[in-house]
Formats: structure tokens, sequence, C-alpha cells
């Protein structure tokens, strides 16, 4: 599971939403609760590798919702140090996309596998 290069990617993310803990007002309750959201997000994605399909799906899931935290931290007054937390949620952002990307790759690997056999 560790060995995965989306795992890694997928931590990132997890990582992503935790530094922005730090980074938003504790009196927000909407940012607070979607960045809780996008950690829990990328810790469920973590321990769902056997089913990929969904993974990909909740990946994509996970980079909306970090976008959505990006833009909520760079337009409205949520955060304390704004430029330091829209960088920490593009990396989160980022990480969920290279996730899915090689999550793609493990499913076309897996594939073409099944097919020589």
């Amino acid at each position: 599971m560790i060995q995965r290069k989306q795992t890694l990617f997928l931590l990132l993310s997890l990582l992503a939403s935790g530094a922005l803990f730090f980074y938003t007002n504790k009196t927000e309750f909407i940012g607070m609760t979607f960045n809780a959201l996008a950690a829990l997000l990328a810790l469920i994605t973590i321990f769902l590798y056997k089913k990929r399909t969904l993974q990909v799906k909740l990946s994509y899931v996970l980079m909306l919702l970090q976008l959505a935290i990006t833009l909520l931290v760079s337009f409205t007054s949520i955060s304390s140090n704004s430029e330091l937390a829209s960088i920490i949620g593009i990396v989160g952002a980022m990480g969920a996309y290279f996730a899915v990307r090689y999550i793609k790759k493990d499913i076309a690997l897996l594939k073409s596998a099944d097919r020589i056999r």
C-alpha cells in the first residue's frame, strides 16, 4: 500500500489538509468543515487501494474539494496568511491530481497484464 506512488501523493494531500488547519481561523465553520472533509476523504481514499475505480472517483472529488478550499481561503478572510494557505491548498490539489494519474496508470498496467494471460 505505501509503496505505491499514488499513496504518497494522497498522503501529500492529507498533509496539506492538515497544514491548512493551522492557517484557517478557528471561528470559520465552513472552512474547518471543508478542511476536515478533505482530510477524511484523503485518508479513506488511501485505504481503498483494492478498489481502484472508486479510488479515482474519490480522488477527483478530493481534488475539487482542495480547490474549493483554496478559493475559499484566497478570496475570503478565512485565513490569517492567505498567500501561504493558497499555496498549501494548491499543493494538496496537485497531490490529488497526480494520485489520479498514477491510479489510472496502475489500472492500465493491470488490464494489460490480464490481456497477456
